[in-house]
């Protein structure tokens, strides 16, 4: 039986160098050293890649794509917990009025006390989403990148469900924001000049959203004018200053709600008394309701909305193409010098 062929030179030389440089505290450091260390040692291999070898621009642009897109989100998903935060530490934080004044239809949305969570439930999983995206690609971490694109695809997913649900049952969203307007109107509008209720933060800032929305939208109430005879807000104005409606019902000179100037403040109190029987509409007064005017602006402004969620979408599906393509490129990187794991680290 012949005896088994001896390992020849090159493979000895090349183990015995593979253990000198895995030992060796500058194996993995320096391109230099380690040829240095593997010409002590004899053996023919050649120095390995030190990061990924984007030799292309398309492995280039998408490297760059990825890094720079996932630290802006980063820092808005950061933005958006702090205001998140401020919103539910302070009542009267002026984001409240800002988000109105910047979309008005929203109005009845932003003073719920969940809509602070929602922010910084949103901002937390935009920035671990992008850190994830941000740091995979400059670290070259298989397991990071494809955590990324799986959640990509992940929330790409839950965005088209939701689309389709809130499609669905948009009657019956559309009602629950309607008693929800209600109930705002009715019971939390203007409670300050109620006893025990001058100093509520909640009441003020209720006030403030409504007067901005009534004054953006040129609306009143949810569905008109007489929403506000039953209110609290009528009950105690009514006897001593005869006010059927707020200021910010009326017509204004202007468009800022903290400071109006009101065309002709005796007609539009008339008016808010004849309407609707004996007026059923007012150069004087804004008629319309403010649930009316929401959808309205929503329906006027449909497309440019439409547009912004169209565009998040086509850039996470890009985003998630190049996750892919890094990946790939990693995935060849790797098998094009596996006999460096093989003969230097082995």
């Amino acid at each position: 039986m012949s005896a088994a062929a001896a390992p020849g030179p090159l493979s000895r030389i090349g183990s015995a160098c593979g253990c000198a440089c895995a030992r060796s505290q500058v194996a993995l450091v320096d391109c230099a050293k380690r040829m240095e260390c593997i010409r002590r040692c004899r053996c023919q291999v050649q120095c390995p890649p030190q990061g990924l070898p984007w030799s292309t621009f398309r492995d280039r642009f998408a490297v760059v794509t990825l890094v720079v897109v996932n630290f802006i989100f980063l820092v808005c998903g950061g933005v958006l917990v702090v205001l998140g935060f401020q919103m539910y530490l302070h009542k009267e934080s002026p984001v409240y009025v800002w988000l109105i004044d910047r979309v008005p239809s929203a109005g009845p949305l932003v003073v719920d006390d969940r809509i602070p969570g929602v922010l910084m439930g949103v901002g937390l999983s935009i920035v671990v989403v992008s850190f994830l995206g941000c740091y995979g690609t400059c670290a070259e971490s298989v397991c990071f990148l494809c955590l990324y694109a799986t959640l990509i695809v992940c929330i790409l997913s839950a965005e088209m469900i939701l689309g389709v649900l809130f499609y669905v049952f948009r009657q019956k969203i559309l009602h629950d924001l309607e008693v929800n307007m209600q109930r705002q109107v009715t019971f939390e509008y203007n409670r300050t000049a109620l006893p025990n209720n001058a100093t509520d933060p909640v009441t003020r800032q209720m006030t403030s959203v409504w007067d901005t929305m009534q004054v953006k939208l040129r609306c009143c109430g949810v569905y008109g004018p007489l929403d506000y005879r039953n209110s609290a807000w009528f009950n105690r104005s009514r006897d001593p200053e005869g006010v059927f409606v707020p200021t910010s019902c009326c017509r204004l000179l202007n468009d800022d709600p903290l400071r109006p100037k009101i065309q002709n403040e005796n007609y539009c109190q008339i008016h808010a008394i004849l309407f609707p029987d004996g007026l059923q509409d007012s150069a004087m007064l804004n008629t319309q309701g403010c649930s009316e005017s929401a959808v309205e602006w929503l329906r006027l402004n449909a497309g440019s909305i439409v547009t912004v969620f169209t565009f998040l979408a086509i850039l996470q599906i890009v985003h998630f193409s190049f996750a892919c393509s890094v990946l790939a490129r990693l995935a060849r990187s790797y098998n094009d010098y596996q006999w460096y794991e093989d003969h230097v680290l082995g």
